[in-house]
């Protein structure tokens, strides 16, 4: 377990509903190391990384910054609503 436990934002609990309604799976990573995306959101042999921030005032925090710096994945996705959150799922990345 972290030594600190990792903010979920207000919004993530719908945002994931909507998505396992729509038949994606989705992991939540909240218990990963501070910088790691969100969300691994996965449909028909694709997976996308997701962060979720709040609507108001959500932001990229430092560890997050230098994570996506580093990441040499597919591309990070940054969400703030449902919409946001299909539209990045949409697709191969």
């Amino acid at each position: 377990m972290p030594k600190y436990a990792r903010k979920v934002d207000d919004n993530q609990a719908e945002i994931v509903a909507a998505l396992r309604r729509g038949n994606h799976q989705v992991v939540t990573m909240n218990t990963l190391p501070a910088g790691f995306p969100d969300l691994i959101v996965c449909r028909a042999g694709y997976c996308h990384f997701v962060e979720v921030k709040a609507i108001k005032g959500g932001r990229i925090t430092p560890a997050q910054y230098d994570f996506h710096q580093d990441w040499q994945g597919p591309p990070i996705k940054v969400v703030k609503t449902i919409d946001e959150a299909f539209e990045a799922v949409s697709g191969r990345y």
